[in-house]
């Protein structure tokens, strides 16, 4: 807002270069905060898609959630008993397939919405 009040006293600058400047500061700040963090585990367009992990977790999934469902129990943390052992293992595994599919359809959303976005900045 500054560089606008700036611009427009100073005279410096045309219509397009200020709209230019503004437009590059707009990507500029989605950047900063469009994290996967953000995209993954806090971004309200997505919150739909993560009810089947909310689900699974029994709460809103977090980025605290990710190494355990990424990597899985350690492997002294597994019970002894080989069937109880596999039970884990499966349910661990049924949680990565869901988080992933998650994660898959996200960014497959994502990705469309910028494809729409950048067609429509063309067709301006």
């Amino acid at each position: 807002m500054i560089n606008f009040l700036q611009v427009n006293l100073n005279g410096n600058w045309d219509a397009q270069q200020l709209l230019d400047q503004t437009v590059r500061q707009r990507d500029i700040d989605i950047l900063r905060s469009d994290t996967a963090e953000h995209t993954l585990f806090h971004c309200p367009n997505w919150d739909g898609l993560r009810g089947d992990l909310r689900n699974r977790l029994g709460r809103t999934p977090s980025v605290a959630d990710a190494p355990d469902i990424l990597c899985g129990p350690l492997f002294e943390d597994l019970p002894a008993n080989h069937q109880e052992r596999d039970l884990a293992l499966r349910e661990d595994e049924e949680t990565f397939r869901i988080f992933y599919k998650m994660v898959v359809d996200i960014l497959k959303l994502k990705e469309e919405e910028e494809r729409v976005r950048q067609a429509a900045e063309v067709n301006d």
